[in-house]
């Protein structure tokens, strides 16, 4: 497979849209995040 750099000009909440079903997570305001990649998770500081 050929890795390049994609540019896509959509809002993140349209991709959140088509990835829910796939077990996509919105995690940030500008980061989705397969859930099946995460293995722990640490909160280190703030109210996220």
């Amino acid at each position: 497979m050929d890795c390049k750099a994609l540019l896509v000009c959509k809002p993140i909440y349209d991709f959140k849209e088509l990835l829910k079903d796939y077990g996509f997570l919105h995690c940030h305001l500008s980061h989705l995040v397969n859930r099946k990649w995460i293995t722990s998770g640490k909160k280190e500081f703030g109210d996220f």
